[in-house]
């Protein structure tokens, strides 16, 4: 079973490697949660549209799963599952058989399955999670989106300065773990009746939202967990309130760490106004835009999206999107072009591709390499993305 935890932990991120920021799962209180389960009595469906809540357990550890599914004019479903504790959305379910009661979930880009049965209230999918050799029971229970709670509209993430001792705002971080330097920003608020709450972003892993499962600030002492995770800050606030110096600690393993707040969130690329993603006339001399391509890796078959932008001193930067993995905006640590050789890194990810421009510009080939291991993959320019 230990291996197969370790296969689960490790599936949810890009490529399946362990990350040491998403390594584990959190779970975050339920008031930040944006699910709220059916009342009794609710008039039962056998249809299966809308969202469902469920939670993996994993030894102490417990995984929040919200699946979403609609249903189309043909009466066929289509499905995605959020885990909202790694900052995972959209993970498309990429078959679906649903024959009353009995469903079938396949999820290719996790090489996982999920196979239940609605119960006769048709209130929830009682079944079991496949993934990695190994099985663990699952629950689904109806749900309803809820919008955001009064309490939360009333959050502030406002920090005026001089003011006394406070840690809501925003924060940038810099973790170096054996040479790797990993992003984190932070975003804390607070409420009216004076708690805190807050997540954090991976950057360079592309985590989004990961919830902070505890937050103590008595000045100068900061504490936060992630408790799922088995990491933790604890630090000291300087007098302006301007930094939390501290260390990181993660199972066994402590780094030093030190967050500096910023006037906004902290994002992983520059913003588009920057950069210029238009393939200008004849662009084989150029890499920028929008590319897609394929990985496959025996038994995933991976969707891989890029975004490459040029600024006006002529260097690039880019993102990388996992959407079979519910992976968005993966930042490339170097980019180089010297037509026709193209070579793209993500080092957090310890993940590289190298190949050539092909002479009309419409097509990267060469290979993917992570880890010691090495994978043919060929990058096909595309149009812009929708909602770009």
């Amino acid at each position: 079973m230990t291996n197969h935890i370790q296969y689960i932990r490790s599936q949810l991120v890009l490529l399946g490697i362990a990350l040491i920021l998403i390594c584990g799962f959190g779970a975050c209180k339920k008031s930040s949660s944006v699910e709220e389960a059916v009342a009794p009595g609710a008039p039962a469906t056998r249809d299966l549209a809308g969202p469902w809540a469920g939670k993996l357990t994993i030894g102490k550890v417990e995984l929040r799963l919200v699946l979403k599914v609609a249903k189309s004019p043909d009466g066929s479903y289509t499905a995605t599952i959020d885990s909202p504790d790694q900052g995972a959305k959209d993970i498309p379910v990429t078959s679906i058989l649903y024959n009353d009661p009995a469903l079938q979930l396949e999820l290719e880009g996790l090489a996982a399955a999920f196979r239940g049965s609605l119960n006769k209230g048709a209130t929830e999918i009682s079944g079991n999670w496949e993934q990695g050799g190994g099985t663990l029971p699952l629950v689904f229970r109806r749900t309803r989106l809820t919008p955001p709670s009064a309490a939360a509209t009333e959050q502030s993430f406002a920090f005026t300065k001089g003011s006394k001792p406070d840690i809501r705002g925003y924060w940038k971080g810099e973790l170096d773990v054996q040479g790797v330097k990993l992003r984190l920003a932070l975003k804390i608020a607070r409420a009216v009746d004076g708690t805190y709450s807050g997540t954090m972003d991976s950057l360079d892993q592309g985590a989004r939202d990961i919830p902070i499962t505890t937050l103590a600030f008595k000045s100068p002492t900061v504490k936060l967990d992630w408790k799922l995770l088995n990491a933790s800050f604890e630090g000291k606030m300087n007098k302006d309130s301007t930094q939390m110096s501290g260390n990181w600690t993660q199972g066994p393993r402590t780094f030093p760490l030190v967050f500096e707040r910023t006037d906004q969130p902290l994002t992983a690329t520059p913003s588009l106004e920057q950069l210029s993603f238009e393939t200008p006339p004849g662009g084989s001399s150029d890499i920028r835009g929008y590319w897609q391509g394929k990985l496959e890796i025996d038994p995933l078959s991976l969707r891989l999206l890029l975004k490459i932008g040029k600024a006006a001193d002529g260097s690039y930067a880019g993102t990388m999107d996992s959407p079979d993995q519910g992976s968005k905006d993966l930042p490339m640590t170097s980019i180089t072009f010297s037509s026709p050789s193209v070579h793209l890194e993500w080092k957090a990810l310890g993940a590289s591709f190298h190949g050539d421009l092909n002479q009309d510009g419409t097509q990267m080939s060469g290979n993917f390499s992570q880890l010691g291991r090495s994978f043919p993959l060929t990058f096909d320019r595309t149009a812009q993305p929708e909602g770009k």
